[in-house]
Order: C-alpha cells, then structure tokens, then sequence
C-alpha cells in the first residue's frame, strides 16, 4: 500500500512538472517568435557580408577552403555581437518571471486531466530530445569544419612556395654580402666577423602568414615579409685601428720598435629568433591557430616519407636559393638535400609510373615517377636503381 501512495505521488509530480513546461512553453511562444525573427535577420545579413567580401576579394570565389573560412568567421563575428547584446537572456528572465503565478492553477488542471496531462508531457520529452540532437550534430558539424580550416593553408601552392623562397633569397643574398665584405670595404689589414644564425624555419613563416592574413598572395605577402626580415636581421660594419709596434729590419737602426696604425673592419650580424618575433605580431587567436599549423605543416603533404625515419633533421641543403661552395655564386636548387648512409633503402613516396631513369653528372642515378595526376617526385645521387 505504501509502494502504491509513493508511485501514485511521484507520478503526480512528474505530471506536474510537465504540466508547468507545457505551460511555460506556451507562454514562450511570443519570445520564440521573436527569437527566429532576430536568426534571420542574423542570417541575411552574414549572407550579405559573405557577398561582400567576394565581391572585394575576387580571388576567394576559386579556392573552396578560403571561402568556408570566410563564411565560418563572419558567421563568429556576429555570435559574438549577439552574446554582447544578451537579448536572449533578457527575454528568458522575462517569461521566467511571468510562470510563476501560474503553477498552482495549472497544477490543478492538471489533477483533473491527468492522461491528457501526461501525452503533453511525454510529446514535450520526445521534442526536446530530437532538438538537443539536432543542435549536437549542428554543433559538431561546424566545429570539425573549423577544425580542418585552421588547420590548412589557405593560400594557392604557387603562392607559399614563392613566400619561401624570396625570403630564403633575401638570407642569401645577406649571406654574400657577408662573405664579399672584403671586396666591397677595401683597404683594412684585418677583418673580424661576429655573426648569428641566418636560417628560418619554413613551416614557422608559412604557418605566420596563414594565421595572420588566412589566404594570401605572393605581393601581398611581400610587404610583411620584408619587415619581418628587417626586424629579424641588422648587419653591422664597425672601422676601428689600433697602435701597434714593429721594426724587425731595425732600419733606423735605434734598436727600437716603431709605432704604426693598424685598421681593422668589424662585421657584425645581429639575428633575432623568428618564432619569437612572430609570436610578438600575433595575438592570442593567432597564437592558437600557428600552433596547430605548426603541428599539421598546413596539410598539405603531397609526397609520403620516402624512408623508414625522420629525415628533416638530415637535411643538409634545403629547396631554394643556396651559395654554390666551388664558385660562390647564387643558385637556386630545386631539390632538398638528404644525408643517410650509404645502402639506404629509398622508397616511392608516391603511387605512379617510373617515366625516366638513368645516370648523369649533376643526379647521378636518378629515377622520376609521375601519377595519374601529374604530380612529379624526382630520386637523384641514388646507390643503385632497383625500380
């Protein structure tokens, strides 16, 4: 009997809490209007801003992940103008306020209707649940979008790969300017030289440029970079002289040494570490997606490790501009150079058909593949050709 008096007054309560959600949500239905209201005109008008940024920026129309960007940031920017304004929280304290005079009165009716009563409730459970998954689903579709788009470059491949290699020009042009000093300041007895590390890490100013600027161009990029390079290296020549003292014919034959100047060029580079002065330009947003950058590399690897290590530590001669070491002239190299001991076990680094392989003096054994897609991987100053 006690078990019956306690489930009967469970159940009474629970009807009545439905009771009172039925309630509420009816006495809601103005604010909901209204809030739908407010979700399309927040929509237009992200639709309208969306338009006018293609319409400014005409190169974003061809590239897919620059435009999701594009719509995902403007579609944050007036979330964020709705939580500042908190309407929403306004009108729900509002309706708050006017249900609660209404809680015994619908108590009541309920006590009267109570099977009418409970479909109510039950039909509310089941609405709740369906939009609680549609707006899970909503919530992670979105947020893995972002998740790609922060995590890729943006900008078009011929547009990184000409960032790279201005910038590792501008280090190699310094590096001769460093190693022709004496040509270009004749005339001192000595020169001594104090200089940092020229280097920078690709992925560190492809990563920079996508978090700052998202999808960028190569003039465009210029700019920035020219000043990054300015604030990261400043080359110094300092003339000095000293007294000094010799007279080793004793020509004068007094016995002693005679004082004469000696003139001395002190050449000094100052480099700053990159990542710390691109951390300086950016903010905590920024921050956030250089980091992720950094660990993806842009997503944008079209060629697999061609071995079965790390071998970006074994680089000894990098893509681009380099000082020729026999005749000290700059060239461009279009390949990376690898260190691995002899024996070595090469592998494809991509799917396709071997086009062209044989011996010359600049590759040595080479082999090239191409696939289906046009995409090229060239294996120079190979052992042997086992393919």
């Amino acid at each position: 009997e006690n078990v019956s008096v306690e489930a009967a007054h469970k159940g009474e309560r629970a009807t009545e809490g439905a009771a009172r959600y039925a309630l509420r949500h009816h006495r809601a239905k103005g604010y909901r209007k209204a809030k739908r209201l407010e979700r399309k005109v927040q929509k237009t008008s992200t639709r309208l801003a969306y338009q006018k940024t293609l319409a400014e920026n005409p190169t974003t129309k061809n590239n897919l992940l620059l435009r999701a960007f594009q719509k995902r940031k403007i579609k944050k920017e007036y979330a964020k103008a709705a939580r500042e304004a908190q309407k929403a929280a306004t009108l729900a304290k509002q309706a708050g306020t006017s249900f609660r005079g209404a809680g015994k009165a619908m108590a009541n009716a309920i006590k009267n209707h109570p099977l009418t009563a409970g479909i109510v409730a039950i039909s509310a459970l089941l609405l709740f649940a369906f939009l609680s998954l549609i707006g899970t689903f909503h919530s992670a579709t979105i947020g893995s979008l972002g998740g790609i788009l922060s995590a890729s470059y943006l900008a078009e491949d011929a547009d990184i790969d000409d960032g790279e290699l201005l910038y590792n020009e501008w280090e190699t042009d310094l590096q001769m300017q460093i190693a022709n000093t004496q040509a270009s300041h004749p005339g001192y007895d000595e020169y001594r030289y104090n200089i940092g590390d020229i280097s920078h890490n690709p992925y560190e100013l492809m990563a920079y440029l996508t978090a700052r600027f998202q999808n960028f161009t190569s003039a465009t990029a210029q700019a920035e970079l020219a000043a990054l390079f300015r604030e990261q290296y400043t080359l110094t020549f300092t003339p000095t002289s000293e007294t000094r003292y010799a007279d080793p014919d004793d020509s004068n034959e007094d016995g002693d040494y005679e004082p004469y100047r000696w003139y001395i060029l002190t050449v000094t580079l100052t480099a700053k570490s990159f990542t710390t002065i691109a951390y300086s330009h950016m903010d905590s947003e920024e921050h956030e997606r250089y980091g992720l950058l950094m660990e993806t590399k842009g997503s944008r690897q079209y060629i697999e490790n061609p071995f079965e290590f790390e071998w970006l530590s074994r680089i000894t001669s990098a893509y681009g501009y380099r000082i020729n070491p026999e005749s000290g002239a700059k060239e461009q190299q279009y390949g990376v150079t690898i260190s691995v001991p002899i024996g070595t076990n090469i592998h494809t680094g991509q799917d396709g058909i071997v086009t062209a392989l044989g011996y010359n003096a600049g590759y040595g054994y080479y082999i090239v593949l191409e696939d289906e897609k046009g995409l090229i991987s060239k294996y120079a100053n190979c052992e042997s050709l086992l393919a």
